[in-house]
């Protein structure tokens, strides 16, 4: 078994993100807040903030009340919907002196709201008072680190190395060795993996062979027998210390699937290089791409279902490569995909010049893995030229990784840089036997074995649920119009998760509708024709509208409060914010326009309040 690497220890960082469209403000109370030992994050808009809310989980918001787009009000009602974004204590700045206005905003669930002009020192006591109530301590009340703990995170990659990735000139297989150099450094690849595989494709083995497996690995034969013995499969309190009668206890499906699962969770130390790569979440994500791939080659009657099942767990160990060898680099890849809401592999392309895909894939080859894995792991984002490059059994695992990631994205579990959904076609769905698509009650299986893999890999503490963390206002029916008329989509399964019904237009008045979804093929032309479909009957409260379409419409100042469009492909994070801002949006009111003269004054005073500060630059 890979011996585990030692966890890095460093000082806990507090970190808050300014939500802010004012640069200048911006700029003047980040060198504040870095003075007194924060680590800041910046966004210019209510999309950007949630984003980044949800995936740096900072430990307080300050947000203005006219954050553009939707403001600052909304961006914390709909915070405070998801079981993540309430975790970081919201402080909203800019807001009239009014009680009555205060008080809302406190309880759509601000920490606290400041008025403007804006003082620091007011600031400050607020904020410190928000993390102290949030159960974390300010930079200065943090007790200090005792000296010799285990030690500092290493430095992480060489600068020549790092100065390669980003040269827009390097061949991109110059950068692909230096990344699959640094990779083979870690660790070797688990030899006891490579024989369970030969194990479960084997139709003659059993589970004698997989317990001479495991005594092959004294680590993972102590990890198995610890399982067995654990409250959920001992019974009459007998401990057992035979690996064949853990396997028994265990069951063989699902000792087969921890013997490929833990050597490779303990390659990697737990703890994220960077924020925005929380690596639980990351195994979380490749664990449920794996049972929901051995699920669906089960349905397709793929050869090799256990292979399928470790393809998913693998399809993403290229980003991981990345956070550990340069997690530098892979910084800015991580904050380019939350600034323009793509694909962590578009990001990575433009930054670096290749993909996780390629890297996972060429790491692979490496450890002399199964060719079939291999072009699954390479072409998982490009079923096109999967289509064109391979085929037979090979071109069936492509489809049902590809599939299986953006099922895992679309109910949300754990989490790997983004969940950008691109609907699979018609074929894709049916090569997996679901001409008709999936919903969460097909799935319960695959939650069942993932929160067994959840409670023995130790990889939290919460269960996980077909249907996510759902308050009361997201549960009821959503008017669904589908022009394009398919059979299986991505985005219906997306609601099913998050506890919407969907309700077609025919029976429509037959129960109450909250929101109107349209999928679009026509143009703006047709914008008149969705508007009346959300104004329903005369007297009847207009219903909030979301159009998804490959061209996103405009959506006018005025239409904002109602109206929202949406682009075919995005992600799934962006789809949730957006239905529950329009839903909530009835109860939030929108900042009021600010003289820009006014806003110059308060930079002025904010400027005075820390001239000596400014001066000195951030420590």
């Amino acid at each position: 078994m890979a011996k585990a690497a030692k966890p890095r220890t460093t000082a806990r960082e507090v970190h808050v993100l300014l939500a802010d469209p004012g640069e200048k403000v911006t700029v003047i109370l980040e060198t504040a807040l870095r003075q007194e030992g924060y680590k800041t994050h910046v966004a210019r808009d209510s999309r950007v903030a949630y984003l980044k809310t949800l995936q740096l989980r900072p430990d307080a918001v300050i947000a203005d009340l006219a954050l553009p787009p939707e403001g600052a009000a909304r961006l914390t009602a709909t915070l405070r919907t998801n079981a993540v974004g309430r975790k970081s204590p919201v402080l909203i700045k800019g807001a009239p002196e009014r009680p009555e206005v205060q008080d809302a905003l406190r309880e759509l669930g601000a920490a606290a709201v400041l008025s403007r002009p804006l003082r620091y020192g007011d600031l400050c006591k607020q904020l410190h008072a928000a993390l102290r109530s949030a159960g974390k301590k300010p930079p200065g009340e943090k007790e200090a680190e005792a000296a010799g703990e285990a030690g500092a995170a290493p430095a992480g990659e060489p600068p020549e190395d790092e100065a390669v990735l980003r040269d827009p000139k390097a061949l991109p297989s110059d950068k692909l060795q230096r990344v699959l150099d640094r990779a083979s450094k870690l660790a070797a690849f688990p030899f006891v993996i490579a024989r369970a595989l030969a194990i479960t494709e084997d139709d003659r083995s059993g589970a004698k062979d997989l317990a001479e497996c495991v005594r092959s690995d004294p680590g993972l034969a102590g990890s198995i027998l610890k399982i067995a013995n654990t409250v959920h499969f001992a019974s009459r309190g007998r401990s057992i210390t035979d690996v064949g009668e853990a396997i028994v206890r265990v069951g063989f499906r699902e000792t087969k699937r921890l013997v490929l699962a833990m050597p490779l969770l303990e390659m990697f130390p737990k703890e994220a290089r960077n924020r925005a790569f929380d690596r639980v979440d990351f195994w979380l994500h490749s664990l449920a791409v794996g049972c929901i791939a051995n699920q669906l080659a089960r349905r397709s009657q793929y050869p090799h279902p256990e292979e399928a099942f470790i393809t998913g767990l693998l399809h993403d160990v290229g980003k991981l490569v990345l956070d550990e060898c340069f997690p530098r680099v892979f910084e800015e890849v991580l904050e380019k995909t939350l600034q323009g809401e793509g694909q962590t592999l578009e990001a990575e392309r433009a930054i670096i010049g290749v993909g996780h895909p390629q890297i996972g894939a060429a790491l692979m080859g490496r450890w002399n893995l199964p060719r079939s894995l291999q072009d699954a792991l390479n072409l998982h984002h490009d079923l096109g030229r999967a289509k064109e490059g391979v085929g037979g059994t090979s071109l069936a695992l492509v489809r049902i990784i590809a599939l299986s990631d953006q099922i895992a994205k679309a109910v949300g579990v754990g989490g790997a840089g983004d969940r950008y959904l691109m609907e699979p076609d018609p074929s894709t769905w049916r090569a997996a036997s679901l001409p008709t698509g999936l919903d969460t009650e097909g799935l319960k299986d695959v939650f069942r074995e993932l929160n067994l893999f959840r409670e023995f890999l130790n990889l939290g503490t919460t269960e996980i649920a077909p249907v996510r963390d759902t308050p009361a206002r997201r549960e009821g029916f959503i008017l669904h119009v589908d022009e394009r008329r398919r059979d299986a989509s991505l985005l219906r399964l997306v609601l099913d998760s998050l506890g919407y019904q969907l309700l077609p237009l025919e029976r429509r008045g037959e129960t109450p509708a909250r929101l109107v979804l349209v999928e679009a093929t026509g143009g703006p032309e047709r914008l008149a024709e969705y508007q009346a479909l959300a104004e329903g009957a005369p007297g009847a409260p207009r219903l909030p509208l979301v159009i998804v379409s490959e061209d996103p419409y405009e959506v006018t100042e005025d239409a904002r409060a109602h109206t929202a469009s949406l682009g075919a492909a995005h992600d799934a994070r962006t789809l949730e914010r957006t239905l529950d801002g329009l839903i909530l949006g009835e109860n939030v009111q929108r900042a009021p326009a600010i003289d820009p003269e006014y806003l110059r004054s308060e930079e002025e005073a904010l400027r005075g309040e820390l001239a000596s500060r400014l001066r000195a630059g951030p420590a």
